[in-house]
């Protein structure tokens, strides 16, 4: 039993105590997602003027809403959605799990909320599909409410 005591210490020592609780490693955290029905405008044609994001403060996390996202008007398998973080840039993708096979297309509302994002200025980066919409500057902090549409966008070059 002294063996197994004496291994335990030596492996804490080895990998530091301080790595256990460092806050550095605490990472945003997707809390849940979420997606609408077809909203009913079904479409053979892609107009993207009421399409817009919603970011905002809930408590201590982030909700993050796209409206007016299109989709094809059938999902065997639903819509997925991604929020990660790469440095000082968030990106917020949503996409079809598995594509649809119906010749039409319908707007649908997709949303996360998100936790352990710091209070600080980002970069988001938006991604639908299989195409980047643009980026914004924002600045994440207790309090906010952001609505953004495609026009604000900063395109990718």
């Amino acid at each position: 039993m002294k063996n197994i005591t004496y291994l335990l210490i030596a492996i804490l020592l080895m990998t530091g105590c301080g790595k256990l609780f460092d806050k550095e490693e605490l990472k945003m955290q997707i809390l849940s997602t979420d997606f609408s029905e077809c909203n009913g405008q079904k479409s053979a044609v892609v107009a993207e003027d009421g399409e817009k994001w919603i970011v905002s403060s809930v408590g201590e996390n982030f909700k993050f809403e796209h409206i007016d996202a299109y989709f094809n008007c059938c999902l065997p398998d639903g819509i997925e959605i991604e929020v990660y973080q790469s440095n000082d840039t968030i990106y917020y993708c949503d996409s079809e799990k598995t594509r649809g096979n119906c010749k039409c297309m319908c707007t649908y509302t997709t949303l996360a909320e998100v936790g352990n994002i710091e209070n600080n200025d980002y970069v988001l980066c938006f991604i639908s599909g299989e195409s980047c919409k643009g980026t914004i500057n924002l600045k994440f902090e207790k309090g906010m409410y952001e609505e953004i549409t495609v026009s604000e966008l900063t395109g990718i070059e």
